[in-house]
């Protein structure tokens, strides 16, 4: 698996800049850790990026040198389309091909703004009830589908 995500890695810094990146810089670093990840990306890309998504689908979004020209690339392998996307990136983000982990797109400034910000989930409402039977498995199914849902920053580069 490690591997498979250094490939695409790989593949899309290679999207991004038109050619293939020093594969030593690549192999030495450790995608699933964020800061390295940030490292890495910072010295092989030529503009902004954000580095979103949960760790099972970790979401690399790269500006291009050409102006308004972004690679979004779902580090995953699994299809944009299989996504669940939040509201606001119906406006402010879209991928050119969504049947595909890797495409060129479009990101508005407010949506790469969005993106840049860390988001934080908190539960607003009257103390939880007490447990009862089945507790442990509902509790572990909302905490499985907020990390579905959860599109928090993990690094941002300007």
């Amino acid at each position: 698996m490690h591997a498979d995500v250094q490939k695409r890695l790989t593949t899309t810094v290679a999207h991004v800049i038109g050619e293939p990146p020093p594969l030593i810089t690549l192999r030495q670093r450790s995608p699933f850790a964020p800061q390295e990840l940030e490292k890495m990306l910072r010295a092989a890309l030529p503009a902004r990026f954000a580095i979103t998504g949960t760790m099972d689908r970790r979401l690399v979004i790269a500006e291009h040198d050409t102006p308004e020209k972004w690679t979004i690339a779902d580090l995953s392998g699994n299809p944009h389309a299989t996504r669940t996307w939040p509201a606001w990136t119906d406006r402010h983000l879209r991928a050119d091909t969504p049947d595909s982990w890797l495409s060129t797109g479009v990101v508005s400034e407010d949506g790469f703004h969005r993106l840049s910000r860390p988001v934080m989930l908190a539960r607003i409402g009257p103390p939880a009830a007490p447990p009862g039977p089945g507790t442990a498995a509902r509790q572990q199914r909302r905490r499985r589908r907020a990390r579905r849902l959860r599109l928090g920053v993990l690094a941002c580069h300007r």
